[in-house]
């Protein structure tokens, strides 16, 4: 009788033993995982950042550089002052050109943010078509025309092109926000489930 008890109370240590080691497990598999889906996103939110950074040295400063050149071809004193100043434009231009067609071959999966990308390359076209009209009046000397396009229509394309950049890294935020929160989250569901984890142990512990 005596050995009989002492076996059924060997195989019940031995089920909580398990459910001990079990819950164990459980909670290192859930925690590797909670800390991959964390680190994920924090790379995500890294990469966002990065790429707001990137448009402000590849693609917002460029742009208001081209404006500037634009402005300066207007006020240039001669031809030759004219001259230099269109050639550093069509430099600006090309390298403008292939940053925004870079960003379109860039696939994104989030559907707003490649619309916004085509907005930039919409707006882009519109610029561009206003300075070389800028040069054009330039080149034919024709000093009313040039003020006026300058300060209305070229003015009113590059005002729509910087807001379609701005836009496309304000979004660029609203995703690393939405990224962040959900890291939030998911590190708060791993904290508890350590703790709940831990009480489950100690009170199977307590129980053999």
């Amino acid at each position: 009788m005596g050995a009989f008890a002492g076996d059924s109370l060997s195989k019940k240590v031995l089920v909580l033993f398990l459910a001990t080691t079990g819950v164990l497990i459980l909670q290192g598999i859930y925690n590797v995982y909670s800390m991959n889906g964390v680190n994920n996103s924090i790379k995500q939110v890294h990469d966002s950042v990065a790429q707001v950074s990137r448009n402000n040295a590849e693609l917002t400063q460029p742009l208001a550089e081209l404006r500037q050149l634009t402005m300066n071809l207007v006020m240039a004193p001669n031809r030759n002052a004219k001259a230099e100043i269109i050639e550093k434009i069509k430099v600006e231009t090309k390298a403008i050109n292939v940053t925004i067609e870079n960003y379109r071959t860039e696939q994104s999966s989030d559907q707003k943010l490649r619309a916004v990308t085509e907005d930039i390359r919409s707006s882009w076209a519109e610029y561009k078509e206003a300075v070389l009209l800028t040069i054009n009046y330039s080149d034919d000397n024709i000093r009313i025309a040039e003020f006026m396009h300058i300060t209305s229509d070229a003015k009113d394309a590059y005002d729509k092109l910087i807001a379609d950049v701005a836009a496309y890294n304000n979004h660029l935020v609203e995703i690393s926000e939405v990224i962040y929160e959900k890291a939030g989250e998911d590190s708060k569901w791993a904290f508890w489930a350590v703790i709940l984890t831990t009480i489950t142990e100690a009170v199977i512990l307590k129980v053999i």
